[in-house]
């Protein structure tokens, strides 16, 4: 993560305990150290995988740190990372900037 590259835009399109999954145009190297920024909050993670998806990159990331406000996608992704959580919403792909 250097503040000095610009930013990569995407999709989150999946959450889970381990971590998240974002669709996106670029394809990003192993190891990576990112911020995911969604309207609701923002993540901290390491990229795990990369996987070849059409014209796109399914990248999964391992979240270390994760700072939300009370939304719907904040809500999934809490309820995620602490499966005891209730009242988790549907998910749905959203716009995020790494």
């Amino acid at each position: 993560m250097k503040r000095d590259e610009p930013g990569v835009a995407g999709d989150m399109v999946d959450v889970s305990a381990a971590g998240v999954c974002v669709v996106t145009a670029s394809r990003m190297d192993l190891g990576t150290v990112v911020r995911v920024e969604f309207s609701e909050g923002c993540l901290f993670g390491q990229v795990i995988h990369v996987t070849p998806d059409a014209n796109r990159y399914r990248v999964g990331i391992e979240i270390f740190d994760v700072l939300l406000e009370k939304s719907d996608l904040a809500r999934l992704v809490e309820s995620a990372l602490h499966p005891d959580a209730e009242d988790a919403p549907t998910e749905e792909a959203r716009p995020v900037q790494l």
